[in-house]
């Protein structure tokens, strides 16, 4: 029986989350949030979950988040931000790390399995690689390809997805945008939507 294997960057959906609700003329940092077991189940949709990963930086922290996660069978990475060169605060490792755990599924998942890739970052990782490299690599995977959905936010998705998207037929997009009253909140304000 095939199963996905799924990778979370939440970094990434979070800030992207965030300029979509601004740029529906909600609120955004720090009230905007986002509604992890509808976009779960979204995601999955009754499929099996062979291997699930979260990876994210603190703080801020979202312990409801990574506690329903753990429960819903993801291993969560949450890595703490560092100073950088600038003075500024920032992630170190996180995408790195989901692309380890990427690299380990591609090898291992049997024929039929699908990669689902939770992320519109498509740039190179600040120690090499990227999402998109891992996902070409799944797709290229010697005698026999595996499948890769990307779900992600229309305004934080590399234009590099949508031309893969054109021309190749094992790789499909599905944008955030078309459930978002289902997956996000406003607490106070909106409340989280019935998934269509």
């Amino acid at each position: 029986m095939s199963s996905i294997h799924l990778f979370y960057d939440h970094s990434n959906i979070l800030g992207c989350g965030q300029l979509t609700a601004v740029s529906r003329g909600e609120k955004g940092y720090p009230q905007f949030r986002i509604y992890f077991p509808n976009l779960f189940d979204a995601i999955v949709s009754g499929r099996r979950v062979s291997t699930a990963h979260l990876a994210g930086s603190v703080p801020p922290n979202n312990e409801k988040l990574w506690e329903y996660a753990e429960q819903a069978g993801f291993d969560t990475s949450l890595l703490k931000r560092v100073a950088k060169d600038n003075g500024k605060m920032g992630e170190q490792g996180v995408d790195e790390l989901l692309h380890k755990y990427m690299l380990e599924s591609i090898v291992d998942a049997d024929d039929g399995d699908k990669i689902v890739v939770v992320t519109g970052d498509g740039k190179r990782a600040e120690h090499g690689g990227g999402f998109y490299d891992q996902i070409l690599r799944a797709l290229n995977r010697k005698n026999s390809p595996l499948q890769v959905e990307l779900w992600s936010w229309n305004a934080g998705r590399n234009p590099k997805y949508d031309e893969l998207a054109k021309s190749e037929s094992l790789f499909s997009i599905n944008p955030l945008d078309l459930i978002y009253e289902s997956i996000t909140f406003i607490p106070g304000e909106r409340i989280v939507s019935r998934l269509p």
